[in-house]
């Protein structure tokens, strides 16, 4: 498996250690359930360019998904999300 592979997520493999998303609330919340087929088990899942007041509502669509919270970070107006899946 490549290092990194950019492209559409429909596309993509799975077995990932890590996915990196910088996408704005809307696009994110949409592929929150094809995410967690592309993701190793033991993989993390990385959110980005959240804006702080969108971030409850993007963590409850990843929590629906089949994801648990890792960390949280507010930075300003920003929030990134680092996701793991649950446990089954």
């Amino acid at each position: 498996m490549p290092f990194s592979r950019t492209g559409v997520l429909a596309d993509a493999d799975s077995g990932y250690h890590l996915i990196m998303a910088n996408i704005q609330a809307d696009v994110l919340e949409g592929l929150a359930p094809l995410f967690p087929t592309r993701l190793h088990p033991e993989g993390r899942l990385i959110l980005s360019g959240i804006l702080t007041d969108q971030a409850d509502a993007v963590l409850r669509t990843y929590e629906s998904a089949g994801f648990a919270l890792v960390a949280r970070r507010d930075e300003g107006e920003w929030t990134g999300l680092w996701l793991r899946l649950a446990a089954r």
